[in-house]
This record gives C-alpha cells, sequence and structure tokens, in this order.
C-alpha cells in the first residue's frame, strides 16, 4: 500500500494498524504460552487480520509497540485514574503492573494500543463490560526508534 493511501486513511479516521515483523513473533509466542480467555484470542485474531506486518527496520515513530511508553488522554469517567498512571506502556504479561502504568498486551487495552499511532483514538471493552476509549497523544519513547531492537 502506498504511503499516500495510509496518510489518507488516517487523515479520514480509518488508520491502518501495524504490527511489527518482531512485535508479531513476540505476540504469537504469548498466545501459544498462555492460559487465555476466548475473548482476548478474538480480538488479537481480528487485529492481526487487519493490521499491516511491517519490518522492523521500518517502524514509523509514532507507532505504538511493545515496550512504547506513550502518553494518552482518556474520555469519560477515569479521567482522574489515567492521570494518576502517567504514562503507559504495552509490555508481556509477566511484566505487566498497572500501578507502574505497564499494561499486558493480552489485556484489552494493550490489544488496543498494541500498533496504534500518535494522534488515534482507540476503544476497547474493559473487563467490567464498559466500552473506553482514549487518544494515543504522543509517544514518549519507542525501542525501534532509538535502535533497542532487543527489547
Amino acid at each position: 500500500m502506498k504511503q499516500s493511501t495510509r496518510l489518507q486513511d488516517i487523515r479520514m479516521g480509518h488508520a491502518l494498524e501495524m504490527i511489527t515483523d518482531q512485535d508479531l513473533k513476540r505476540i504469537l509466542s504469548c498466545l501459544r504460552s498462555a492460559v487465555l480467555e476466548v475473548e482476548i484470542l478474538d480480538l488479537w485474531e481480528e487485529k492481526i487480520e487487519q493490521a499491516e506486518i511491517i519490518d522492523q527496520n521500518e517502524t514509523p515513530p509514532d507507532l505504538v509497540t511493545i515496550h512504547s511508553i506513550v502518553t494518552c488522554t482518556e474520555d469519560g469517567e477515569g479521567q482522574r485514574e489515567l492521570e494518576k498512571m502517567g504514562h503507559l506502556t504495552v509490555v508481556f504479561p509477566h511484566e505487566a503492573n498497572i500501578d507502574e502504568g505497564k499494561i499486558s498486551l493480552l489485556a484489552p487495552l494493550g490489544v488496543a494500543l498494541l500498533g496504534a499511532r500518535a494522534g488515534q483514538a482507540i476503544t476497547w471493552q474493559a473487563r467490567n463490560g464498559r466500552l473506553k476509549s482514549l487518544v494515543v497523544d504522543s509517544i514518549a519513547y519507542q525501542p525501534e526508534a532509538n535502535g533497542h531492537w532487543h527489547l
């Protein structure tokens, strides 16, 4: 797909999510090794089918990848909770710690965040069944943009 088409889709609100080939390998490994709820498997299956898989070396600097640190603004209730967390980071399940803003890639919010772009609004269903949404304001740190390929 041409770059101009991608930009046009993003501007029209049809942001094409991307997942790096390296992140995809890591996600699939987590999905194979964890005991998961069917809903999480379904979310990942749908996301992977719809995402553009890109070479890790071609990662745009505004793309949320594993271990990216992002700042977000949440819509509606929960704004106070999000402000208390500060930055959010998508991490592997064993690294997750909600008090530190470390969101597992196997949590509904982690699925929604990974592959999003700065400026994009995302929506996910919380464990209580309510729909929540936030906007990815910026990416404070992305491993690929900093040459940290080992994270």
